[in-house]
This record gives structure tokens, sequence and C-alpha cells, in this order.
């Protein structure tokens, strides 16, 4: 197939794209390509019509890649041609990196922004991405970005942000989600991190205006759960970390034009914050036994209890309480997953359990409220958090206030609630969920505080024991406190320091001014 001296791109079909592949230039469609544009890359100074040469074979090769059927582009392109095109793209990023219109303006001409939609054409195959980070291409972008910045300018230009966000979500995507390989998502954030590739994408992906789309929403679903990686790459004085809080309070030298996109990392922002909070404070979850409810924060008891080796996360004191809850547990009882898919888990847990720690007051005052007028107790009621960004990037659990609610439990149990976290939730799934409700609600104690979280499609339920912050106790104190105005029973409670700030607040909020009832 020839490219007219136009430049124009034939605009292929996928049957047309698959017949170029299988014909005689297959085996070597990208390296015949890169000698034609080398070819006119030698030349001190390119003519209109070298340009267009170049723009026409990058269209061709883009094109061909995009279109063509994934079983055709794998079977009949060997990995050699795709490394061709990758070193010749590394050694592309590199000279324009150093191109002084680039680092005035942020732009490039039509020939030299062509090499992007060959990089994210390609990089939709497994064995592209795993290639590209073998020939630093990730590193070449990143440097690429970074040359405009570290000039003291701004970010790239609309387009040019575009392609750059597009290429790191896109192979990040491409890693984590296809079945033949064994990439997880911590591994991608680290790698495109050390290749300076996600602050850089970071910074651009406020930058242009279109619709925010599914390679970018899970690319932060997957940011936002990786909580390990957050503590230690996002923080302040590591470059992620920097790029963020300079987007976020509008030092990083671009408008942000896109609203969801900067919701997202101003959520993201404030896990890694709170994420902070919690390691100074070196909170550790506490775990009990699933059946008598055997709780001790010790280090002994808690290296003591056993996990049921199906599911890997309920534990259990003794053989004998794991056998007598056999019955309740069997049915929700599923097959652990592999090592990251525990991670998550358990990194749901640490971000539920800093939730708590961090609102107590106004989770406590929202139970109150939801049980006021009603014979309903603590141990009644759950509370429904989400951790998943709306439409408009909002993720509400992470908001400033937070935005949650306070449910009776048995609205889940009975199912008259029908709409979980505003989404209708399968009949199979739903199924589940609720026995696992109901079971979770059987084994609540005075200390235990009921929680339904959603972490970004997965929906789990915890009774959580937050060192004793959620005590029926404490609950009924503040009840008094807020119904009859009487903060007698809180003081009696209350670390004094604690209870000033507690005092502080009721104040705002209720007007509650002095201590009532002859305390």
């Amino acid at each position: 197939v020839k490219i007219n001296v136009s430049g124009n791109c034939p605009g292929f079909s996928k049957d047309e794209a698959d017949t170029v592949l299988e014909g005689v230039s297959g085996n070597t469609i990208f390296s015949n390509c890169v000698k034609i544009i080398q070819k006119k890359r030698k030349k001190k100074n390119l003519s209109d019509e070298d340009k267009e040469i170049i723009f026409g074979q990058c269209s061709f090769l883009s094109d061909v890649a995009f279109k063509a059927s994934r079983n055709v582009f794998c079977n009949v392109v060997p990995e050699s041609e795709i490394t061709c095109w990758l070193s010749y793209a590394v050694s592309e990023f590199k000279r324009m990196a150093t191109d002084p219109h680039w680092i005035a303006t942020g732009e490039l001409e039509q020939h030299d922004a062509s090499i992007f939609p060959v990089c994210s054409s390609i990089l939709e195959y497994p064995v592209a991405v795993a290639l590209a980070f073998e020939s630093k291409l990730f590193h070449a972008l990143g440097t690429f970005v970074k040359a405009r910045k570290s000039a003291g300018n701004l970010l790239p230009s609309e387009d040019i942000s575009q392609w750059v966000i597009c290429i790191v979500v896109s192979a990040f995507k491409v890693a984590t989600l296809k079945v033949d390989n064994k990439w997880h998502p911590p591994e991608g954030f680290f790698s495109l991190s050390r290749l300076e590739s996600l602050n850089s994408s970071s910074g651009a992906a406020g930058t242009f205006s279109e619709d925010i789309d599914s390679h970018l929403i899970h690319f932060l679903n997957e940011l936002q759960s990786c909580v390990s990686f957050l503590h230690k790459s996002f923080k302040k004085g590591q470059p992620c970390g920097d790029v963020l809080i300079a987007i976020l309070q509008g030092k990083y030298g671009s408008q942000v034009k896109r609203p969801t996109v900067f919701s997202r990392l101003q959520a993201i922002s404030r896990l890694v914050e709170a994420i902070g909070m919690s390691k100074k404070e070196n909170t550790k979850m506490t775990k009990s036994c699933h059946h008598c409810n055997k709780s001790d924060s010790s280090d002994a008891f808690q290296a003591s209890l056993m996990k049921c080796a199906r599911c890997k996360i309920t534990f259990y004191c003794s053989k004998e309480c794991q056998r007598a809850d056999w019955k309740l547990h069997k049915g929700t009882c599923m097959p652990a997953g592999t090592k990251p898919q525990m991670k998550h888990v358990e990194n749901m847990e640490t971000v539920v359990k800093i939730f708590a720690r961090k609102f107590y007051i106004l989770v406590m005052i929202k139970m109150v409220e939801a049980c006021k007028g009603t014979d309903l107790k603590k141990k009644d009621v759950l509370v429904e958090l989400d951790y998943t960004a709306n439409k408009d990037g909002f993720v509400p659990a992470l908001q400033e206030p937070p935005i949650f609610t306070v449910v009776p439990t048995q609205d889940y149990i009975n199912s008259s609630r029908t709409n979980w976290f505003g989404r209708r939730i399968d009949p199979q799934s739903h199924k589940q969920y609720v026995a696992a409700i109901r079971n979770t609600h059987h084994k609540m104690t005075s200390r235990n505080l009921l929680l339904l979280v959603n972490f970004n499609g997965t929906i789990a339920c915890w009774k959580m024991d937050v060192q004793g912050m959620y005590t029926d106790e404490l609950f009924e104190a503040f009840q008094i406190a807020i119904i009859d105005k009487d903060l007698g029973p809180l003081k009696r409670i209350m670390n004094p320091q604690y209870f000033e700030f507690v005092q502080a607040w009721l104040m705002c909020s209720y007007g509650i001014g002095a201590l009532d009832g002859g305390s």
C-alpha cells in the first residue's frame, strides 16, 4: 500500500487493515515506514513535501494498528517491528525535548505530533506495552513533557496534553487488565512514577476539555485504590506529590479545564492526607473472632487468630468457633483472590478506619439523628460510605465535609432498599450482599460500628472496633447531649481534652452553650 505524496491517510476499514498486514508488508510494516521517515529527517531543513510524507507514513501506521483485528496484528507483526518503532519514538521524544519551538510554545508541528497516534494505537497490545517499558518509552515521554516545564513555561498545548495522557493511561489499562499479563496496578504505578511519566501525565490530565474517557476513569480508580503507593509517592516532597499539590493550588502553570479530573485529584489528595495521619498515629486494624467476638488489641492475641482457609479475611480464636460459625459463614464465604486483590481489601479496611477516626463526631451526630424519634439503637443502623466517583468526578466519602448516609440495617436485610449507593445491584450480587449484612449484623457487639462500603465497585460490609470510640455507652451519651442538651455523660466518659473539642463542635452545631444536668 502506497501513501500518496500529500500525506493523506487512506482511512482503512478493519478488513482493509487486516489485508495490509497479511500481505507482503505485514512483517516489515514499521521498519519500512521508519526508513522512509528517517531518510527525510536527515535533511537539515524539511520541505513542506517532506513534512507531508512523514505525516502520511505515521497516519498510515496509526490507522492500520488501530483498525486491524487483534489476532491478525499479534500473529503477523513480529516483536522486532514493534521494537523498531518504539526505538524511533524514543529518539524522537528526546529530539523534540530540545526543540526551542516546543519549549517556548508547548506545541508541535503536525508532522512531529503525528508520532503520538502511532504510539497510542500500538499500545493497545500487551506485547507492545511490555516492550515500551523495556525500551524506556515512558521515560522519554516524561522527559519530553518535563523539558517545557523545567524551562519555567506552561504545560503542553491541549492537543499534546491529550496525547500524553492517552498514551500513559491506555498503556496502564492494557498492562493491568489483560489476562496474558502479570502486571498489577501498584506495579504499574511504581514503574510509571520511576520513569517520570506519572507526574507528567497527572499534570497534563486536567488541562484539556474533552469528556473523561473510560481509560482515564480506570486509571484514576486504580490510583485511588493503591493506598500504599499513594502514601509513598504522592506525599509532599515526592515528584508526583508536588505536582498534585501544585495543580490543586493553581500553581502548575495551566488552567484546569476538566473539573471531573480536578475533583478526582482533589479526592486523591485528601486520601493521601488521611493516610499520612493514620501512619503518624500508627493505627492498627484490631481483628476479632468472627463467632464469639472475642477481641484483644495485644500483638499476642492478634497473632494467634486463625484465618478462614477459603476466604482468608475472616478470623477465629479457635477451631471450635470456626466450626460453630460455618453454618452462617458459608453463605458469604468466597474464595480468596490474588495477593493484589487481598491487598485491595486490606487497603479498603485501612481507608474506612481512617474515616471512622477522622470524622468521629460527624458520624456519631448522623447516627443520633437517624435514630431520633424511633426505637432504633446504634446496632440497628449502618454507615453507608461511597468511595466511587460519580459522573462529575466527586468521590462522596472524600469530600470536605464527607457525604455519607446512615441507614436502618433492616432496610437492607428485608430488601426494601433497592438502590445501593444510588445504583441498582444485580440479583445474584444483591443476595450475597444481603447475606453478608445479615451475618455481620448478627455478630455486632456494644463496641462495633457497622459500615457498608463501596470502594470503586467492590462492596463490603464490616463491623469495626475503632479503639473503643463507638461503644453503646458513648453513643447514648451523644444522644443525651444532642437531644436533651446535657453534656454531663460525655464529660464523665471522655478524655478532658477531647471533650472540649466535642463540646465546641456541638455548641456550633446545636447551640449547646452550657453544661446541664448538674454536671
